[in-house]
């Protein structure tokens, strides 16, 4: 993660490179979340003009690939400086989201904390998504639907804020009773994948 403040901005922007895999790409490629400088410092991914999401099959690869579409890119100003700080290093992944990892796991009946966090960590980007443009608002009826939000919810009532306010008393208590249907989650959380992964826009090179 790379925190810079900008003296022509007058602001801080923090931003993530992230590695994603996923069925559709499973050799994994490169995402960058940020939060914007707005007055609710939304996150967001990095999208072209038409709205579908920046992606490098190279880490090495991804400061070219933005300044080569610069006139595309939304929010390039807002980049250059963190381009240029994160890329006078060797670039590393902030994030990883191996979400076919994850389907296998949901498939296997395997419902650890780390899978749940996982699964949560996913849909509030895909949510991030959703949220930073208006024409994404369709993608929010994935989102919505019920065994996403079972398990979602879970996360955050029964691991998230129990181990945010008494870490010790989580890690030595028993976890909450989890029901649901492992095929419509399964199901479900493959549209969300299928969508999300729909707007990704692919380099050529």
């Amino acid at each position: 993660m790379t925190i810079i403040h900008q003296d022509n901005l007058d602001e801080k922007f923090t931003a993530w490179i992230i590695k994603y895999i996923s069925p559709n790409f499973v050799y994994g490629i490169y995402l960058v979340w940020f939060t914007d400088n707005d007055a609710k410092s939304t996150d967001k991914l990095l999208t072209f003009a038409n709205g579908k999401i920046f992606s490098s099959k190279n880490i090495e690869n991804i400061e070219y690939e933005i300044t080569d579409k610069k006139n595309e890119i939304e929010n390039y100003e807002r980049l250059i400086v963190w381009l240029n700080d994160e890329m006078s290093n060797e670039p590393i992944e902030d994030n990883f989201y191996d979400i076919q990892f994850l389907l296998n796991q949901i498939e296997q009946d395997n419902f650890s904390i780390d899978i749940i966090e996982l699964f949560a960590n996913y849909i509030n980007l895909f949510g991030d998504y959703a949220r930073q443009d208006k024409k994404n608002d369709f993608l929010l009826k994935f989102e919505n639907q019920s065994s996403i939000q079972k398990l979602w919810h879970y996360y955050y009532e029964a691991i998230f804020w129990p181990r945010f306010y008494n870490k010790k008393e989580f890690e030595n208590s028993k976890s909450a009773h989890l029901e649901i249907n492992k095929s419509e989650l399964h199901l479900q959380l493959s549209e969300i994948i299928s969508e999300f992964d729909r707007q990704i826009q692919i380099p050529n090179f």
